[in-house]
């Protein structure tokens, strides 16, 4: 599994959770004889992520594995409505770094608008504090962006090997 911006925080084992977007043909759900669940490939048949299962931390796609984590749980999430414990067990210190780089990965205008529109960029240039009502109008300019781009398979995990 590929975490390209916060390796190193798993393979420290302070991040315990990581959220994956969803996709169309993804669904969750339970083998019959242990109950556990899982995320499958609608298009294969096949597990992407079960829970009890182990999978290589890999630091970039195509890089050599760095450490080995084990999925102990799984659900789904909206990542606007991510709590304050979820956001540190993602590794970061706020709602708001957590959905800086959530948008960068995911939604490029969601995140435009705040570095360009907002001037966010602008004010770290320059070394002042964003004022807190600019990321008020970010975070509700959020809730009108397209859904799909936030909805996704929340992994929780402990680190079994760094």
């Amino acid at each position: 599994m590929i975490f390209q911006h916060t390796h190193e925080l798993v393979c420290a084992g302070t991040k315990t959770q990581t959220r994956r977007i969803q996709k169309p043909w993804q669904v969750l759900m339970r083998f019959d004889r242990s109950g556990e669940l899982f995320v499958c490939d609608t298009r294969t048949g096949r597990p992407q992520w079960a829970v009890g299962k182990t999978y290589a931390v890999q630091p970039g796609r195509g890089k050599s594995a760095i450490g080995r984590i084990r999925i102990t749980g799984i659900r789904e999430q909206d990542v606007r409505e991510i709590s304050d414990a979820d956001v540190r067990a993602e590794g970061f210190g706020c709602k708001v770094d957590f959905l800086k780089t959530w948008t960068q990965m995911h939604d490029m205008t969601a995140f435009g608008y705040l570095m360009v529109d907002l001037m966010v960029g602008e004010y770290q240039r320059l070394g002042i504090t964003v004022p807190p009502h600019v990321w008020a109008e970010w975070e509700n300019y959020l809730q009108n962006r397209p859904a799909e781009r936030y909805q996704a398979w929340v992994l929780e995990f402990q680190l079994v090997r760094p």
